[in-house]
């Protein structure tokens, strides 16, 4: 039986990797070139064969005195002539010289500085129903094989098999250590394709062309391209055996040329950075800031900090979150605004406490006098939730310039320190109403503190809950704010100039000062 079924295999056009693979194998070791002499030696001695790794029944489980001779005869001399029709090539060639060098030099061409990688594989459509038909013919020919479980990971088999065998010779042309089993943050993805794989894999329609039919009809869904790995594998699962060998009565056909790559692609993890930000300009936006199409500044805080970074780390994108943020004419003082960046695809990740300083002072230098940041650092991805939590408990510390349209006694400034934890009813504020839905939310002021300038302008220290709107806390945004400042004091007041200092604990304080220290100590030694 174990002869037939190689003879029969080989016959239709499997190579010996193939071969294996419906016998059952699903070791990888026993897929390499240098191993299969040895598994031959082993089965031609009458060695036993590891029966873990076999998937198939007890029918294959025994006489395998013959079968490799019949592979390394037949097939092997068939490999020169012919391009399996079961990988389309894939298993035929993943040793070939010229295959590694194209994925070593799109590593290499990447430019990541990452240590270690894996391998990421996407099969041509027309595979897997080849595969498909192929397992209908067998076991229409040998009707008592039970193999469930083989042809079920058949395909799952078959990557790792590419997988296991590709990568140690990638690791060994690029000097990078090939990861299996699991991902990591550096990814080599291969997409493969076929000269005739639509066409063969459109001959599914005979099968269920109302499934087609609909997908045309949703032409923004599937503007990619109507047939997928997915749509093809649901589409096998739905029909038996019967039907496909009644519209398909042959195997696959040999291949008149091997796949193809059709992507190569290095992908990397997110890199995310993480400080806090002063601002000194009070005609500088947060972010980008347009209207229509127009836009109203011609920079912001995060391009700014942003754009430098990204071109140091070479990523091909970034996104910007801040906790919380300040309008465009508040300055942001103190201990500075909390801030993440995730940089997308980052080509270079590792980074000593040196090279953070220095990416630093590239921000801090090419933003002048506008901006300035402190305690860059890497943090993980789960760390980034934290910028967000806690946004109704932390304070925040405010400064602001105040004018008056009529005289404020000394004395009434003064009583406003007794104030404690005033609570207020703040409406949805008329200059953020476009894009805030309208509610009522309450806010609380822990502390006031005012000191005189002259008879109508003097300066107020707020340190209110976060979310609180302080400039409709001063003029009452006409009457939408409850109780205000100019209720307290009895007379309209409004602001002039606005600082804010955020004390929220997210990141680590960096004391550059010790380090160096240290480091000048450690030296003079």
């Amino acid at each position: 039986m174990e002869s037939e079924l190689t003879s029969y295999l080989s016959g239709i056009g499997c190579c010996w990797r193939c071969i294996l693979v419906y016998l059952g194998y699903s070791k990888q070791e026993y897929f390499s070139s240098n191993h299969h002499s040895n598994l031959e030696t082993e089965i031609l001695n009458g060695e036993t064969v590891d029966m873990k790794e076999k998937t198939l029944g007890s029918s294959l489980a025994s006489n395998m005195t013959n079968k490799m001779d019949i592979i390394s005869a037949s097939v092997c001399k068939k490999l020169r002539v012919s391009v399996c029709i079961s990988c389309l090539g894939l298993l035929q060639t993943c040793e070939s010289t010229e295959v590694i060098k194209k994925l070593s030099d799109a590593v290499r061409e990447g430019d990541f500085d990452a240590k270690s990688f894996s391998l990421g594989l996407s099969l041509p459509l027309s595979l897997p129903f080849r595969i498909h038909l192929i397992w209908a013919h067998l076991l229409k020919k040998f009707s008592d094989l039970q193999v469930e479980e083989t042809r079920r990971n058949h395909v799952g088999v078959l990557k790792d098999i590419w997988r296991s065998l590709v990568g140690p010779q990638i690791s060994l042309d690029i000097d990078k250590e090939y990861v299996s089993g699991q991902l990591v943050d550096f990814n080599l993805v291969v997409q493969t394709d076929h000269p005739d794989s639509e066409e063969e894999s459109l001959i599914l329609v005979k099968i269920d062309d109302q499934k087609l039919k609909l997908r045309q009809k949703q032409t923004r869904k599937y503007s990619e391209g109507l047939l997928t790995n997915q749509f093809i594998k649901d589409t096998l699962s739905e029909i038996g055996d019967e039907k496909v060998l009644h519209i398909f009565p042959d195997p696959p056909s040999v291949p008149n040329e091997q796949f193809f790559f059709k992507q190569i692609t290095c992908t990397h993890a997110s890199l995310y950075l993480a400080g806090r930000y002063n601002k000194y300009s009070r005609t500088l936006p947060q972010t980008p800031w347009f209207v229509s199409e127009d836009r109203r500044f011609n920079s912001s805080v995060q391009e700014l900090i942003c754009e430098p970074l990204k071109k140091s780390i070479r990523s091909e994108g970034y996104k910007f979150s801040s906790s919380g943020r300040e309008d465009v004419d508040v300055r942001c003082l103190g201990r500075g605004r909390p801030f993440v960046i995730e940089f997308t695809n980052p080509h270079r990740i590792h980074f000593d406490d040196d090279f953070m300083q220095v990416l630093q002072e590239e921000v801090n230098i090419s933003s002048g006098d506008l901006v300035r940041i402190k305690d860059l650092q890497i943090i993980n991805k789960k760390d980034t939730s934290n910028l967000k939590e806690g946004e109704d408990e932390k304070t925040k510390s405010y400064c602001a310039l105040c004018f008056s349209t009529k005289s404020i006694q000394p004395e009434a400034l003064e009583n406003l320190q007794t104030i404690k934890d005033l609570v207020l009813d703040q409406m949805t504020p008329l200059r953020v109403l476009h894009r805030r839905p309208l509610s009522v939310r309450k806010r609380v002021v822990h502390s006031i503190r005012a000191e005189s300038i002259d008879e109508k302008f003097f300066r107020l220290f707020l340190n209110t809950q976060a979310g609180t709107y302080i400039k409709e806390f001063v003029h009452g945004d006409f009457g939408r704010t409850t109780p205000n400042l100019g209720s307290i004091l009895g007379a309209k007041c409004d602001i002039i100039a606005l600082d804010v200092e955020v004390k929220k604990s997210f990141i680590a304080v960096i004391d550059v000062y010790n380090k160096c220290t240290a480091r000048l100590a450690t030296i003079a030694k």
